[in-house]
């Protein structure tokens, strides 16, 4: 069963931290070791600081050891397990070992939080873990459509027209995602939605909310095929909760709702949607292809000339529409340009002379499946050994944005020195393949 016991100095790459106030791997207190995890000590009055495992488990025990190191009653260490608090702890407490809660096979968030009232700063002002130990496990945050700010569009969205849902200006949010846009008007209900697709497999809902509202008089829900599965106000915001439900086969409707009465706003006033996921997200069934002229043999004086293209096919998902760049946003489709990387680039190879000096209108949305880069001239492109180009299509040009995709093949590019290329010398034989320097008339003596 992997341990993580933190001894390595780094937060795992299989957690999922918060955006906003992320945990540290900290010296300042363990458990049978040198260092722990810990919630920063950086968070504000009325904030929090959140870190996940977010994956597809075997069946098993979750154990850990916990310190919370904070204002008593007021500033508190949650742990929870798909929603349901585990540990909910305050004051200057010792290092504790947490009752074991035992996973069912299947897909589950583990969630560590730290949470602030609206004053007072005491102790480290910060929750402490260590020595983690879980079933094994497929990591899933890749699955996840974290929104990052930016409000999805697309086949199976709907954004409300009245109070439409917006990027997150509130503090509290983990992941800057995006709020309801009903905050400060009365009697008012504002919804988003999205309808998966009517081939979507069983499986495991899940999503993350943060709430700040009038506590017992408005609301942050979730419903699921009109039938609410969740529904919470507070006046302050504590820390973000987790909704994990199960859904069977085939079209549903998620809806996202904030809803206020009459009088009265408290907070920032909104629910805020961190992330979601949903079976239809699973990347697996997500593909990208690559064709086009640039794809085949070419050489670093194709590069020069400019001209070839890259085609990228998606299978399972789609190209965003167009907005203030050919797919989506400008920073959007920058972004698709900047996944074409040299693993290993010279001073004048690709990723200084070409992916980072393309511009977005080189790229064509051809349909919601396949765009088109066209490559233009760079002049001051120049290598000395072949170079492999990657493709990873990412989560910004992709309607449903369930991960990050590495399309498929790599293709190459070849130096060009002195009119040959550079690994044709080899199937020529090479100097002694031409007759070498003595066949050439004798070489020197010739």
């Amino acid at each position: 069963m992997p341990t993580f016991d933190a001894e390595d100095g780094l937060i795992p790459s299989t957690f999922l931290n918060s955006d906003v106030r992320p945990w540290i791997n900290t010296s300042a207190q363990a458990n049978g070791g040198t260092k722990s995890f810990s919630s920063n000590g950086t968070v504000l009055d009325i904030e929090s600081s959140s870190m996940y495992i977010v994956g597809d488990f075997d069946a098993g025990d979750f154990d850990c050891d916990y310190l919370v190191s904070s204002e008593s009653s007021s500033d508190f260490g949650v742990i929870t397990v798909d929603g349901v608090e585990q540990v909910k702890v305050s004051g200057a407490g010792s290092w504790t070992a947490m009752t074991s809660v035992t996973l069912s096979a299947g897909k589950h968030i583990i969630q560590f939080a730290y949470y602030k009232d609206q004053s007072t700063s005491l102790n480290d002002d910060t929750f402490y873990i260590d020595n983690i130990v879980v079933p094994a496990f497929t990591d899933i945050k890749g699955d996840l459509n974290i929104i990052a700010g930016v409000v999805p569009t697309g086949t199976g969205y709907v954004n409300d027209a009245t109070h439409p849902w917006i990027a997150d200006a509130s503090s509290s949010s983990v992941f800057d995602g995006i709020q309801a846009g009903n905050g400060g008007t009365g009697s008012s209900t504002s919804t988003f939605q999205y309808t998966s697709d009517s081939g979507a497999p069983a499986g495991v809902f899940m999503a993350l909310l943060t709430i700040e509202s009038e506590t017992g008089f408005d609301f942050a829900s979730v419903e699921i095929d009109s039938t609410e599965v969740f529904s919470h106000s507070e006046s302050r915001h504590t820390y973000p909760r987790v909704i994990v439900e199960t859904v069977t086969s085939g079209s549903h409707v998620y809806d996202f709702i904030y809803t206020k009465d009459s009088s009265g706003d408290l907070g920032a006033d909104t629910g805020v949607l961190e992330f979601f996921f949903e079976p239809d997200f699973e990347t697996a069934s997500v593909t990208s292809a690559l064709t086009g002229t640039a794809t085949a043999t070419i050489d670093e004086d194709d590069i020069t000339t400019g001209g070839k293209t890259i085609i990228i096919t998606l299978t399972g998902d789609t190209f965003k529409a167009a907005g203030t760049g050919p797919i989506g946003s400008t920073a959007d489709t920058q972004a698709l340009i900047d996944g074409f990387d040299a693993a290993s680039s010279p001073t004048n190879g690709w990723n200084n002379e070409v992916r980072d000096k393309a511009a977005p209108t080189e790229v064509v949305r051809t349909s919601s499946t396949v765009a088109t880069w066209t490559v233009v001239a760079q002049a001051g492109y120049d290598i000395s050994s072949q170079e492999t180009i990657t493709g990873t299509i990412p989560t910004d040009v992709l309607v449903t944005g369930a991960g990050a995709i590495t399309a498929t093949p790599a293709f190459t590019i070849d130096a060009v020195v002195s009119g040959r290329i550079m690994g044709s010398l080899a199937h020529d034989g090479g100097l002694a393949g031409m007759g070498g320097l003595a066949g050439r008339g004798g070489g020197l003596a010739g």
